[in-house]
């Protein structure tokens, strides 16, 4: 994996911007990403939330855990990850994590964001 890829994951984890990439030779797909870390078995893998593209499922909404050495063409797009997905899964089987997203909502973001500026302006 080359360090370019490993740097537009945590990017587009820390900014919350959606990803698309190819997968394993088995098409486009479109992804909110969660997490990205070492597993137990020493792969490197990104856990996200995918939207669009290809599914080998039934259906290509979800939750899913893709091998990074799979991943091929990554580009961050202009969309922005919703806040928490129902079923939102832990990354407990990543032996090291290199980012992980901040799972407060952008709305509660903003209004901690409204908040502490109130009290910067009020201290100060």
């Amino acid at each position: 994996m080359t360090s370019s890829l490993h740097d537009r994951i945590c990017e587009a984890i820390r900014s919350g911007r959606v990803v698309r990439f190819s997968y394993a030779g088995g098409g486009i797909r479109v992804v909110e990403p969660h997490a990205y870390g070492v597993t137990a078995a020493g792969d490197e893998c990104l856990i996200g939330y995918q939207t669009g593209g290809y599914s080998t499922a039934s259906r290509p909404h979800g939750w899913c855990s893709f091998d990074v050495v799979g991943i091929e063409g990554l580009v961050l797009t202009d969309g922005r990850a919703l806040g928490r997905r129902p079923g939102h899964p832990t990354p407990d089987s990543f032996t090291t994590v290199f980012c992980i997203r901040d799972e407060r909502s952008g709305e509660d973001r903003r209004r901690r964001a409204r908040r502490s500026g109130e009290d910067r302006r009020r201290d100060g």
